[in-house]
């Protein structure tokens, strides 16, 4: 009976863990990891037909499987990517210093999808001990508009950055308007911000405001910078790094784009609405444009030689 009893749980053993051998399953293998991205190799075995993968934070998880009413298993084919086969995938848009789940959900050869498993991974963090100080550019500046580029020091962890008019930041202070925000900012930025507003007033004064914090989650100095959109009737800010002025704004048709590396640069000229009306090569630093355009506002972009970008106003009347 004692035989009986140990040839009956060897083969219940022997029977368990083949059966544990022949479930499909793939292998995550974290390949790369930045600050903002890590990329993962998936490696699916001989059971695995197919499998969906996805990554998400433990609050993200939490929230949208509250949201949509799901189970995790059921999450991942939806929001995932589903493929077979060996794969490469780079996960990007990531949070420095954040701890991810990669989730996996394989399937046999009858579509049945085994247990999901995941691996963890965790992204560089971002900044140093030091005081967080963002370089604040403003260039660019029309009549309804301003290229903001914020640049943050090394020691910036994470900053937050935006447009305040004067006559608010007067009137509420320096630490309402960061607060004011950081409140509206979805989330934080870590990495270099060129952002060109848009719908700015005529002729209004804008504090460009930036401020970040540390690795240890200290505050550190606000960068503030006040500029004035320029009024309707003014043409290309000359506050910019490579000054162009387009003469004059108000015309008939027929106007110059003076500055430095116009020439070999080209211009043009869109509607209000953002259609493309006409493209002109720049053969001088002073340059004559014979639009041939009717009478109407429009809307100027002209690319340098260096590479620069500027825009602004034309005002044409016949």
């Amino acid at each position: 009976m004692k035989n009986f009893f140990s040839l009956f749980l060897a083969i219940t053993l022997c029977s368990s863990i083949f059966a544990q051998g022949t479930q499909p399953a793939v292998e995550v293998t974290i390949t790369d990891v930045t600050t903002e991205t890590f990329s993962a190799h998936f490696e699916p075995n001989a059971e695995c037909a197919s499998y969906a993968y996805l990554a998400m934070s433990d609050a993200d998880i939490a929230q949208w499987t509250t949201m949509m009413g799901m189970t995790v298993d059921q999450l991942i084919p939806i929001w995932g990517i589903t493929t077979s086969g060996p794969d490469d995938h780079t996960f990007d848009q990531m949070t420095p210093g954040s701890t991810y789940k990669i989730l996996v959900l394989p399937y046999d050869a009858n579509n049945t999808p085994s247990d999901y498993t995941y691996i963890e991974v965790t992204t560089l963090s971002t900044g140093g001990s030091g005081t967080s100080v963002i370089n604040v550019e403003v260039s660019n500046i029309t009549s309804s508009s301003a290229l903001v580029t914020c640049t943050p020091n090394e020691e910036t962890a994470l900053f937050y950055d935006g447009l305040v008019t004067v006559e608010l930041y007067d009137e509420i202070g320096q630490d309402s308007a960061c607060s004011i925000l950081r409140e509206n900012l979805p989330e934080p930025l870590y990495s270099t911000d060129n952002w060109e507003w848009q719908g700015l007033e005529s002729g209004i004064e804008y504090y460009a405001i930036a401020f970040g914090q540390n690795s240890v989650a200290q505050w550190g100095d606000t960068t503030t910078v006040r500029f004035r959109v320029l009024d309707d009737e003014v043409g290309i800010s000359e506050n910019t790094a490579t000054p162009v002025v387009i003469y004059p704004t108000l015309n008939d048709g027929t106007f110059h784009i003076a500055g430095r590396n116009i020439a070999g640069g080209t211009a043009q000229i869109f509607s209000t609405n953002g259609q493309l009306l006409k493209t002109m090569s720049l053969t001088s630093d002073d340059a004559t444009i014979e639009s041939g355009l009717p009478t109407g506002t429009y809307l100027l972009r002209v690319v340098g030689s260096d590479g620069s970008v500027k825009s602004g106003k034309v005002l044409i009347q016949k």
